[in-house]
């Protein structure tokens, strides 16, 4: 059953918080699903963040779901870069979007990051997946068992068209590291 997006949003917080945090690679990258501007505070402080880097659209400020303009004062305040890749299960990322994640977390300046989504799951895993693939040199097989295992969902027919984005990406050599 398929449930109107303003109802849904009525019955839930624009904040998933850390339930989903994970670390992908220590002093580089960090995972979770939307954090609250208290908790975005406390991840920057404890991980000595640099860039933070959103997964998810930004929405109007009278939207119930509003999250982005609180993230990016929270950023703001501790002298972090806020950057908005938006994309969903029904717009995956595109090539470009992909290729500017990975030219972020392969600069220096830019770790240590973090990337959510609002679960922390889909969007965050797949990207998550294609670093491991392209700045870690793991397995893309082995990537995708991952995202799975950590909460991605691969049967699920909502999430074909981020699977094919992911599988695309993942073999797309220009993506390689340089």
């Amino acid at each position: 059953m398929i449930i109107p997006r303003f109802v849904r949003r009525l019955f839930r917080a624009p904040f998933d918080g850390l339930k989903h945090f994970g670390v992908v690679e220590d002093g580089g990258l960090y995972r979770c699903g939307q954090p609250t501007p208290a908790q975005l505070a406390e991840l920057i402080r404890r991980h000595s963040l640099r860039t933070v880097i959103a997964l998810r659209g930004s929405r109007r400020s009278g939207d119930g779901d509003a999250w982005q303009a609180a993230e990016q004062r929270a950023c703001e305040r501790q002298r972090v870069q806020f950057i908005a890749l938006p994309c969903n299960h029904r717009n995956p990322p595109t090539l470009e979007q992909v290729r500017r994640f990975l030219d972020l977390l392969r600069d220096e300046r830019r770790r240590p990051a973090l990337v959510h989504c609002r679960l922390g799951q889909q969007r965050t895993g797949l990207f998550c997946a294609l670093y491991r693939v392209h700045v870690q040199g793991v397995d893309p097989q082995q990537a995708l068992q991952e995202m799975d295992r950590l909460g991605f969902n691969i049967r699920r027919r909502r999430h074909r068209r981020l699977l094919a984005a992911y599988l695309r990406y993942a073999h797309t050599p220009e993506l390689r590291n340089r």
